[in-house]
């Protein structure tokens, strides 16, 4: 029986920061779920000895993995994984996001319907359904309250639970962008993720940011309903 364990770097000292790391894919592992509880809170260092044991994906953590391998190595080589399927010595900040690259490639190899089924991929055209994402039951984007003149261009937005402060900003396309890097289509996501909760009402939550002072979302959109320009 498998168990997610979550890899956790060690330069992380801000809560935001930490909670972003620990929840990114290239943090996780399945191992055995014996095994995982063996290890306890053994540092990283120590525990990438015992990942030898475990599948390739963990395995390859280790600076050996690779050595009298060559089923392993010929996968890796077929599949041009060289710079992605490494060891890491430490488990750094770079390396979870070196990890994550690995799992999306490793997701495109496994979902490739070409080498499924033997037949060309058909492209997809991508929505961008940003806008609609970000859309509250007023039918309002954040970025309509924008081209009105109602926030500024890349307005920046903060939030805040239990003492602890969150920063983001609304892009172009009407994207949140929040302080440790992720992207979101709402406001409510965005909010969730940085609050590591299931629901966040993220008009209420999200605060503007404008000059030295801060406004509720929610109330920028309710001047903009009253006024009629949106």
């Amino acid at each position: 029986m498998g168990q997610p364990f979550r890899a956790v770097p060690a330069e992380t000292k801000k809560r935001p920061v930490f909670d972003s790391y620990r929840n990114r894919l290239g943090a996780l592992l399945l191992l055995k779920k014996s095994d995982n509880a063996s290890y306890q809170d053994l540092p990283y260092e120590e525990k990438v000895d015992y990942y030898q044991r475990q599948n390739h994906l963990a395995g390859s953590l280790h600076v050996k993995h690779r050595e009298r391998n060559p089923d392993f190595n010929k996968f890796v080589r077929t599949r041009k994984l060289d710079g992605l399927l490494r060891p890491f010595p430490k488990f750094t900040m770079s390396a979870i996001e070196e990890r994550q690259k690995l799992y999306q490639k490793l997701c495109e190899i496994v979902w490739d319907p070409a080498a499924a089924f033997g037949t060309p991929a058909i492209p997809t055209q991508r929505v961008d359904r940003s806008r609609t994402r970000t859309r509250a039951r007023y039918d309002v984007a954040i970025t309509d309250l924008v081209a009105k003149g109602m926030l500024p261009q890349g307005v920046q937005l903060v939030g805040s639970r239990r003492g602890v402060r969150f920063g983001a900003e609304v892009l172009d396309d009407g994207r949140i962008r929040v302080d440790s890097g992720e992207t979101f289509g709402s406001l409510s996501a965005a909010g969730e993720f940085v609050l590591q909760s299931q629901s966040c009402a993220g008009w209420n939550f999200w605060r503007a940011r404008l000059g030295d002072h801060e406004v509720k979302l929610v109330d920028v959109r309710r001047e903009a309903l009253e006024q009629g320009l949106v």
